[in-house]
């Protein structure tokens, strides 16, 4: 397990680029809901709408130029910045009165950045703020049924645990396998002397 010149370990630099590619696919699929929303419910706070996905689309950017710096892109400070902004994307479909929820993925990559440079157990308190959110926006939102929130609840409960769990199996057979290859190497080094 060889270092960069970053000081990151080639997992980490793929976890990096697992965040970062999710986070570019979630901006695309929720430029498609919010343009899906702009044309079809004309209930909608269409200042808004647009203005939330400036701000996941400006939010993105500042992630895949930051995601070049990996310390400070895993720093908690980091996190909680991209928390802030997807607790807000995850609640704006509530505040602008639109009649579906046009934030995509956006809020599932958050809790993937969570899972990689946090653990499982941070990604299920991300899972249940964003959870909180769903339930405290859908109070008074007329044709939102329990069954559609609970879903939700239980759609970032699934991920921060599949996406926790997975990130933890990866470093843990990334260490086995270097674990391995050290043994090798002093086996081999043995033999020749």
């Amino acid at each position: 397990m060889s270092a960069r010149a970053d000081g990151s370990s080639p997992i980490e630099q793929t976890l990096l680029r697992v965040v970062v590619g999710f986070r570019l696919v979630s901006i695309v699929w929720m430029g498609a809901l919010v343009g899906a929303t702009l044309a079809t419910d004309p209930a909608a706070n269409r200042v808004l709408v647009g203005a939330t996905y400036g701000l996941a689309l400006a939010w993105t950017g500042i992630t895949v130029a930051h995601a070049m710096h990996p310390r400070w892109f895993s720093h908690p400070v980091w996190i909680g910045l991209d928390g802030v902004v997807a607790l807000w994307v995850s609640v704006a479909p509530f505040v602008a009165g639109t009649q579906d929820l046009f934030f995509g993925g956006y809020p599932l990559s958050w809790l993937l950045m969570v899972a990689c440079f946090g653990g499982p157990w941070p990604a299920l308190v991300a899972a249940g703020l964003l959870a909180t959110g769903q339930v405290v926006g859908s109070f008074g939102e007329v044709g939102r049924t329990a069954t559609q929130v609970a879903g939700d609840i239980g759609g970032f409960t699934v991920a921060a645990v599949i996406f926790g769990w997975g990130a933890a199996a990866v470093r843990r057979y990334d260490r086995e396998r270097a674990a391995a290859l050290a043994a090798l190497e002093e086996a081999r080094a043995a033999r020749r002397r």
